[in-house]
């Protein structure tokens, strides 16, 4: 990953810091495990569903351009089955139009009642290579400096 797809993650992060108004649905989004970044989910919304009130975890992944969806879904075909939210953030991408794209998507699969439990536990379940393993520390080792760096803008 290259430093502008770190600024790029650390800037949509910062767009849901506490203190931002979120919709009484969200129960909260915070980054995804190591594991499950490598896989292809940078982010994880807790959110409460229409009717049920079930709480359910809705994968989200960041891109910093348009054209970078597109081969998400080549790389990850399963992610676009199961309506992974795919949102496009931009280094000047002001923090309320982050916010908005993502409540928006999140809006419409929870009128679509979409669940990811079986699609989450799949990425959980596929075996570790050697080479997911190394991604996975390398991975970590960026997110607790990015942990460090949100922690010191608040």
């Amino acid at each position: 990953m290259c430093a502008y797809d770190r600024r790029i993650e650390q800037r949509f992060f910062e767009a849901f810091l506490p203190e931002y108004p979120k919709p009484y649905w969200l129960v909260g989004l915070q980054r995804a495990a190591d594991l499950l970044d490598v896989r292809g989910v940078d982010a994880i919304a807790q959110v409460k569903y229409p009717g049920s009130g079930d709480l359910v975890r809705v994968p989200v992944q960041i891109k910093g351009d348009q054209s970078k969806v597109d081969e998400y879904y080549t790389l990850h075909p399963d992610a676009f089955r199961a309506r992974v939210i795919v949102v496009v953030v931009w280094r000047d991408s002001g923090f309320g139009l982050i916010r908005e794209r993502v409540y928006d998507q999140i809006a419409a699969r929870r009128a679509g009642n979409v669940r990811y439990d079986e699609y989450l536990a799949k990425l959980q379940r596929t075996p570790i290579t050697r080479r997911v393993r190394q991604l996975v520390e390398k991975i970590s080792s960026r997110h607790i400096h990015a942990h460090q760096n949100l922690q010191a803008a608040r």
